[in-house]
Protein backbone atom coordinates (compact mmCIF):
# COMPACT_ATOMS: atom_id res chain seq x y z
CA UNK A 1 0.00 0.00 0.00
CA UNK A 2 1.61 3.22 -1.17
CA UNK A 3 0.50 6.80 -0.96
CA UNK A 4 1.53 9.82 -2.97
CA UNK A 5 1.82 13.54 -2.33
CA UNK A 6 -1.88 14.04 -3.05
CA UNK A 7 -2.85 11.45 -0.45
CA UNK A 8 -0.75 13.19 2.18
CA UNK A 9 -2.07 16.60 1.22
CA UNK A 10 -5.72 15.52 0.93
CA UNK A 11 -6.64 12.67 3.28
CA UNK A 12 -9.68 10.59 2.35
CA UNK A 13 -13.05 11.89 3.51
CA UNK A 14 -14.17 10.60 6.89
CA UNK A 15 -16.86 11.60 9.35
CA UNK A 16 -16.01 13.65 12.42
CA UNK A 17 -16.64 10.54 14.55
CA UNK A 18 -14.21 8.49 12.46
CA UNK A 19 -11.54 11.16 12.78
CA UNK A 20 -12.04 11.15 16.55
CA UNK A 21 -11.64 7.37 16.62
CA UNK A 22 -8.48 7.55 14.53
CA UNK A 23 -7.03 10.17 16.86
CA UNK A 24 -7.77 7.96 19.86
CA UNK A 25 -6.43 4.84 18.13
CA UNK A 26 -3.30 6.69 17.11
CA UNK A 27 -2.58 7.69 20.69
CA UNK A 28 -2.83 4.06 21.80
CA UNK A 29 -0.84 2.53 18.96
CA UNK A 30 1.97 5.10 18.91
CA UNK A 31 2.57 4.49 22.60
CA UNK A 32 1.97 0.75 22.92
CA UNK A 33 2.32 -0.67 19.45
CA UNK A 34 -0.32 -2.62 17.54
CA UNK A 35 0.73 -6.26 17.42
CA UNK A 36 -0.34 -7.20 20.93
CA UNK A 37 -3.82 -5.70 20.56
CA UNK A 38 -6.82 -7.28 18.88
CA UNK A 39 -9.56 -5.35 17.14
CA UNK A 40 -11.80 -6.40 20.03
CA UNK A 41 -9.32 -4.94 22.54
CA UNK A 42 -9.30 -1.65 20.69
CA UNK A 43 -13.08 -1.56 20.39
CA UNK A 44 -13.43 -2.12 24.14
CA UNK A 45 -10.96 0.62 24.99
CA UNK A 46 -12.67 3.06 22.64
CA UNK A 47 -16.19 2.05 23.71
CA UNK A 48 -17.25 1.28 20.17
CA UNK A 49 -18.16 -1.81 18.17
CA UNK A 50 -15.80 -3.88 16.05
CA UNK A 51 -17.90 -3.03 13.02
CA UNK A 52 -17.19 0.65 13.67
CA UNK A 53 -13.47 -0.04 13.44
CA UNK A 54 -13.89 -2.29 10.41
CA UNK A 55 -15.65 0.63 8.72
CA UNK A 56 -12.29 2.39 8.92
CA UNK A 57 -10.43 -0.57 7.41
CA UNK A 58 -11.52 -4.11 6.44
CA UNK A 59 -8.77 -5.94 8.36
CA UNK A 60 -6.38 -5.47 11.24
CA UNK A 61 -3.45 -5.08 8.80
CA UNK A 62 -5.29 -2.40 6.83
CA UNK A 63 -6.24 -0.65 10.05
CA UNK A 64 -2.56 -0.46 11.01
CA UNK A 65 -1.75 1.13 7.64
CA UNK A 66 -4.71 3.49 7.94
CA UNK A 67 -3.45 4.60 11.32
CA UNK A 68 0.06 5.06 9.95
CA UNK A 69 -1.24 7.17 7.08
CA UNK A 70 -3.32 9.22 9.53
CA UNK A 71 -0.26 9.79 11.72
CA UNK A 72 2.08 10.69 8.84
CA UNK A 73 -0.49 13.10 7.40
CA UNK A 74 -0.72 14.82 10.79
CA UNK A 75 3.06 15.08 11.02
CA UNK A 76 3.28 16.63 7.55
CA UNK A 77 0.36 18.99 8.12
CA UNK A 78 1.75 20.23 11.42
CA UNK A 79 5.26 20.67 10.01
CA UNK A 80 3.99 22.70 7.05
CA UNK A 81 1.75 24.82 9.28
CA UNK A 82 4.67 25.65 11.60
CA UNK A 83 6.85 26.59 8.63
CA UNK A 84 4.10 28.77 7.14
CA UNK A 85 3.93 30.89 10.30
CA UNK A 86 7.49 32.11 9.74
CA UNK A 87 8.84 34.59 7.19
CA UNK A 88 12.59 34.27 7.74
CA UNK A 89 14.03 31.35 5.67
CA UNK A 90 15.99 29.91 8.59
CA UNK A 91 12.99 30.09 10.89
CA UNK A 92 10.80 28.47 8.25
CA UNK A 93 13.14 25.48 8.06
CA UNK A 94 13.46 25.31 11.83
CA UNK A 95 9.68 25.63 12.11
CA UNK A 96 9.14 22.74 9.72
CA UNK A 97 11.47 20.49 11.69
CA UNK A 98 10.05 21.68 15.03
CA UNK A 99 6.54 20.90 13.82
CA UNK A 100 7.64 17.37 12.96
CA UNK A 101 9.35 16.98 16.35
CA UNK A 102 6.20 18.10 18.15
CA UNK A 103 4.16 15.50 16.25
CA UNK A 104 6.41 12.53 17.07
CA UNK A 105 6.87 13.15 20.79
CA UNK A 106 4.58 10.27 21.74
CA UNK A 107 6.03 7.69 19.33
CA UNK A 108 7.26 4.66 21.25
CA UNK A 109 9.77 1.97 20.38
CA UNK A 110 7.12 -0.78 19.93
CA UNK A 111 5.41 1.18 17.14
CA UNK A 112 8.70 1.92 15.37
CA UNK A 113 9.68 -1.73 15.55
CA UNK A 114 6.38 -2.81 14.01
CA UNK A 115 6.70 -0.33 11.14
CA UNK A 116 10.24 -1.54 10.51
CA UNK A 117 9.14 -5.19 10.46
CA UNK A 118 6.09 -4.80 8.17
CA UNK A 119 6.91 -4.25 4.49
CA UNK A 120 3.74 -2.29 3.52
CA UNK A 121 4.30 0.00 6.50
CA UNK A 122 7.92 0.58 5.48
CA UNK A 123 6.77 1.40 1.95
CA UNK A 124 4.25 3.89 3.30
CA UNK A 125 6.94 5.53 5.43
CA UNK A 126 9.34 5.65 2.47
CA UNK A 127 6.76 7.49 0.37
CA UNK A 128 6.24 9.96 3.18
CA UNK A 129 9.99 10.48 3.43
CA UNK A 130 10.21 11.28 -0.28
CA UNK A 131 7.54 13.92 0.20
CA UNK A 132 9.43 15.30 3.20
CA UNK A 133 12.67 15.52 1.20
CA UNK A 134 10.84 17.62 -1.38
CA UNK A 135 9.60 20.06 1.25
CA UNK A 136 13.00 20.28 2.91
CA UNK A 137 14.69 20.91 -0.42
CA UNK A 138 12.28 23.74 -1.20
CA UNK A 139 12.91 25.37 2.19
CA UNK A 140 16.69 25.00 1.88
CA UNK A 141 16.71 26.42 -1.65
CA UNK A 142 14.72 29.41 -0.42
CA UNK A 143 17.26 30.00 2.35
CA UNK A 144 20.17 29.80 -0.11
CA UNK A 145 18.46 32.22 -2.50
CA UNK A 146 17.87 34.63 0.37
CA UNK A 147 21.53 34.45 1.42
CA UNK A 148 20.70 33.00 4.84
CA UNK A 149 22.24 29.58 4.14
CA UNK A 150 25.54 28.44 2.75
CA UNK A 151 25.29 27.61 -0.95
CA UNK A 152 25.22 23.86 -0.41
CA UNK A 153 23.48 21.39 -2.69
CA UNK A 154 19.89 21.53 -1.45
CA UNK A 155 19.01 18.02 -2.63
CA UNK A 156 22.02 16.44 -0.92
CA UNK A 157 21.38 18.41 2.27
CA UNK A 158 17.75 17.26 2.34
CA UNK A 159 18.81 13.67 1.65
CA UNK A 160 21.37 13.76 4.48
CA UNK A 161 18.75 15.03 6.90
CA UNK A 162 16.30 12.35 5.77
CA UNK A 163 18.97 9.65 6.15
CA UNK A 164 19.67 10.82 9.68
CA UNK A 165 15.97 10.77 10.50
CA UNK A 166 15.72 7.24 9.09
CA UNK A 167 18.52 6.07 11.37
CA UNK A 168 16.95 7.50 14.49
CA UNK A 169 13.76 5.59 13.73
CA UNK A 170 15.69 2.36 14.28
CA UNK A 171 14.66 1.08 17.73
CA UNK A 172 18.19 -0.28 18.28
CA UNK A 173 19.72 3.16 17.73
CA UNK A 174 17.29 4.78 20.14
CA UNK A 175 17.95 2.09 22.74
CA UNK A 176 21.71 2.54 22.46
CA UNK A 177 21.56 6.35 22.67
CA UNK A 178 18.96 6.42 25.42
CA UNK A 179 16.99 9.08 23.51
CA UNK A 180 13.35 9.19 22.52
CA UNK A 181 12.49 9.66 18.83
CA UNK A 182 11.66 13.34 19.35
CA UNK A 183 14.86 13.99 21.36
CA UNK A 184 16.97 12.38 18.62
CA UNK A 185 15.18 14.38 15.94
CA UNK A 186 15.86 17.57 17.87
CA UNK A 187 19.59 16.80 17.92
CA UNK A 188 19.54 16.17 14.16
CA UNK A 189 17.70 19.43 13.48
CA UNK A 190 20.23 21.41 15.55
CA UNK A 191 23.10 19.82 13.65
CA UNK A 192 21.51 20.65 10.31
CA UNK A 193 20.50 24.24 11.00
CA UNK A 194 23.75 25.18 12.71
CA UNK A 195 25.70 23.78 9.77
CA UNK A 196 23.54 25.56 7.20
CA UNK A 197 23.32 29.01 8.74
CA UNK A 198 25.83 31.62 7.67
CA UNK A 199 27.47 33.58 10.49
CA UNK A 200 26.35 37.20 10.61
CA UNK A 201 28.52 39.55 8.56
CA UNK A 202 30.92 41.64 10.67
CA UNK A 203 29.86 45.24 11.07
CA UNK A 204 31.96 47.86 9.38
CA UNK A 205 33.64 50.32 11.65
Amino acid sequence: MLINDQTLARPRRRSARQEELLDALEAIVLSEGFGGLTVGDLANRLSCSRSTLYALAPSKEELFLTLEEHFLTRVQTNALACAARETDPANRLIGYIAGAIESVRDVGTPYLAEVSAYTPARQLLAEFQRTTIGHLRTLIEAGIADGAFHALNARITAEVLDAAVSRIQDPRVLAETGLTASEALEHVSQLLTQGLLKPPSPRRR
